[in-house]
This record gives structure tokens, C-alpha cells and sequence, in this order.
């Protein structure tokens, strides 16, 4: 039978995150092919949101013939349901921070960390594939009990990055230094003590 829709949830959806980028380009590849794609999620950031349809939506649309792909990366209340809906379900896996990096400073995304690898495992019983990013993540998912899996990379849309390049930041580094530039937030998985230990040693 033809797959007609392949919706997508994600318990968070933002504007510019991996993630959400993840969303929308998937999205917008299933549309060229005639494939009916909604997007669902506990929580759509504001500059998302008249995009995004509130999870529960999902419990009032027909199954037959629908894919639903969810996304993880972090544990969320609502994925415990989602695990118990009746839809055809794949997995995609942008990974979890390990717990450990939390310890110490954010126990909240240390508790939620360690439930993200439970659902993920309560995932596996009821998915029919599991999606990684990396052979990294599909090597994870295995791990955890996906049965089938499969390594997709992140769909980039590279004409967002055909922009003129901002006359300010080009000024300040039209000089004779040389930039590094990290890219992410600073926290411990992140490595950016890595990135100063690198520039030391560059110096």
C-alpha cells in the first residue's frame, strides 16, 4: 500500500534548531512527493507555532495509510503516550546528552536525560525502524532494541546560507589574525573547554 501521509512529532518544535530544521526540510521533501505531512509536538516555539498542531491531534485522524516519524532527542512526558498510539511508527534519533554531563548543574535535564533513554527503549518495541544522524546514534539504537535501523543524515537546506555576508563582521575580521570560531552553547558536552585547551596550545 502507497504510504499517503507521513506526519512528523517532535515534543518540542523551534524555529532554527536542529531538530526543527529536521521537521520542516523532511516536511517539505514528503509535499514534492504528494506525501501529506503535518507536523505535531507538546510545545511549538512562537515563531513556529500556526505550523505546528498540538499532539493530541494525532489521537482524532485516521491511521490507515499513515506514518508517524518521531523525533528524539532529549525525554519529554508526552513520548510515553506517543509510544501508544496506534500509528506506524519510526524513530528519528538526533541522540540524547548522556546524564552525566548534567550532574552537578541542571538536574532537571539530568532526570529528563535518563528518561529519554527508558522512552527510547519503550520506542523500540513499538517502532518499525529506527533513524539515526550518525552510524554514532545507529549503533545507540541498537543498543537500545531497534530491530531495524537505518543511517539518515540531517536534510540541510543550503540555499538558506546564500546570504550576503554581513559589512560589520566582515570589517572586524578583515585583519591579519586568525578567528576560531565554536560553534555551541556552553555547556560541559559542548567541549568548549576543549576549544581553549586547542587555542592554547595553538598559541
Amino acid at each position: 500500500m502507497r504510504l499517503a501521509t507521513a506526519h512528523q512529532l517532535a515534543p518540542t518544535i523551534a524555529y532554527g534548531d536542529a531538530v526543527g530544521n529536521d521537521c520542516f526540510e523532511l516536511q517539505r521533501l514528503y509535499w514534492s512527493r504528494g506525501v501529506r505531512s503535518e507536523l505535531f509536538a507538546a510545545e511549538a516555539k512562537p515563531e513556529v507555532r500556526q505550523l505546528v498542531r498540538p499532539w493530541r491531534d494525532l489521537e482524532r485522524l485516521p491511521v490507515e495509510g499513515t506514518s508517524l516519524q518521531v523525533h528524539v532527542s532529549m525525554g519529554n512526558d508526552v513520548l510515553w503516550d506517543v509510544a501508544k498510539l496506534p500509528h506506524r511508527k519510526s524513530v528519528i534519533y538526533h541522540n540524547i546528552t548522556p546524564a552525566h554531563f548534567f550532574a552537578g548543574l541542571n538536574e532537571h535535564a539530568r532526570r529528563y536525560s535518563e528518561i529519554g533513554r527508558e522512552q527510547l527503549a519503550e520506542l523500540a518495541k513499538v517502532a518499525e525502524l529506527g533513524i539515526a544522524d550518525s552510524e554514532y546514534n545507529r549503533k545507540e539504537l541498537l543498543r537500545v532494541g531497534f530491530a531495524k535501523t537505518a543511517v539518515v543524515p540531517i536534510i540541510v537546506d543550503w540555499s538558506a546560507f546564500d546570504v550576503e555576508p554581513d559589512p560589520a563582521v566582515l570589517r572586524t575580521l578583515a585583519d591579519e589574525r586568525t578567528d576560531i570560531l565554536a560553534v555551541g552553547q556552553v555547556l560541559p558536552q559542548k567541549a568548549v573547554h576543549t576549544v581553549v585547551a586547542a587555542f592554547a596550545r595553538y598559541r
